[in-house]
């Protein structure tokens, strides 16, 4: 079995140069810590993300914003609303895993009671605004396509759905 030093030194290219230690910091799978009998230890628990989330999430949270949002303006209750949302994304993306649970866990963090500007708000575009066109490159020059627009996100303030049970008022 090759040494620590050994197994570095073969994984630069030749004439790279000196390999900086943050590089090789990065390379493993867990963050080390001395133990109490001064061992290295692999730290315990799920390794950190550092936030970063794969896009499936972002394309759930979008798509379950959108349908509770479309839900509580056709006058549906809160709960029922989740339902409807979890029934919204089964329906749209059947692989992609979804419970009311889930549901209620982005919605506590998007669409807090406290949060003023941190609400995420998702819509539809209007059938004339439906296509962008994108740089991409292709062949060494750029070149722009027409992609169409699904649903757009934007930051506001945190949406007042009026009360469905609220007493009818008589002016």
């Amino acid at each position: 079995m090759a040494s620590a030093k050994e197994y570095w030194q073969s994984c630069i290219p030749p004439r790279a140069g000196p390999l900086p230690e943050l590089s090789k910091a990065n390379c493993f799978r867990a963050q080390r810590t001395p133990s109490k009998g001064g061992k290295m230890t692999n730290k315990l628990g799920r390794p950190k993300a550092d936030g970063r989330q794969p896009f499936m999430v972002v394309e759930r949270l979008s798509l379950v914003l959108f349908a509770y949002d479309l839900a509580r303006k056709a006058g549906m209750k809160h709960s029922m609303a989740i339902m409807a949302a979890v029934e919204y994304v089964k329906t749209i993306a059947p692989a992609m895993k979804i419970s009311e649970t889930e549901v209620k866990r982005i919605l506590a963090y998007w669409r807090a009671k406290g949060a003023t500007n941190k609400c995420l708000l998702v819509t539809k575009p209007d059938p004339a605004n439906r296509t962008v066109s994108v740089p991409v490159r292709e062949d060494g020059k750029i070149v722009f396509k027409p992609r169409r627009i699904l649903y757009t996100v934007s930051q506001g303030p945190r949406p007042i759905y009026p009360r469905v049970n609220a007493a009818e008022t008589s002016a």
